[in-house]
């Protein structure tokens, strides 16, 4: 069966604020030496890598429905990773975190993940079928009915679980 996808996924999109510090975080405080902004979270970042690559990537995960507040759909499509099979809400936007990174490359993450999770539970089995691989993260524990639905079915042949594969079928 030929499909349009490699591998859909959807899990955590995040906005990191990087902050570079002078200093090990032990010490309590320090200079700032430089400020970053990257995109991330564990699906998005491996869709991305997918596609650099040269694979077809889908994301499917919550998207927001306004373009001025879709950032991080956004930058998955300025990356080569497909959404327009993923579900959009007015009410969805990426996590937000501050990773503060030490000399030692030690690092302290804060983040704000008061968000949508997961994606919409009324998301089709025409849209599952679009690739043989369905790539999940923890945040996946908000569509449960999704991923049971793509365990006890015929069509991914793998899904994956934070690096981890769950289910694995041959001939697919």
């Amino acid at each position: 069966m030929s499909r349009p996808f490699h591998v859909l996924g959807f899990g955590a999109l995040a906005i990191d604020d990087i902050i570079y510090v002078d200093r090990v975080l032990s010490s309590g405080k320090g200079k700032v030496i430089k400020r970053a902004m990257d995109h991330g979270g564990n699906v998005a970042t491996a869709l991305v890598a997918i596609a650099r690559l040269g694979g077809r990537a889908a994301f499917i995960g919550w998207l927001n429905d306004q373009p001025i507040n879709d950032v991080g759909g956004q930058q998955l499509e300025r990356d080569g990773v497909d959404t327009s099979l993923a579900p959009r809400s007015a009410a969805s936007l990426p996590i937000r975190s501050v990773i503060t990174v030490d000399t030692n490359g030690d690092r302290f993450i804060a983040y704000d993940d008061d968000v949508l999770h997961g994606t919409s539970l009324a998301l089709p089995d025409a849209v599952l079928m679009q690739a043989p691989v369905l790539l999940i993260d923890g945040y996946s524990a908000h569509s449960e009915a999704i991923v049971a639905r793509a365990r006890g079915s015929a069509w991914p042949s793998s899904l994956i679980s934070n690096g981890r594969s769950v289910l694995s079928r041959t001939g697919s």
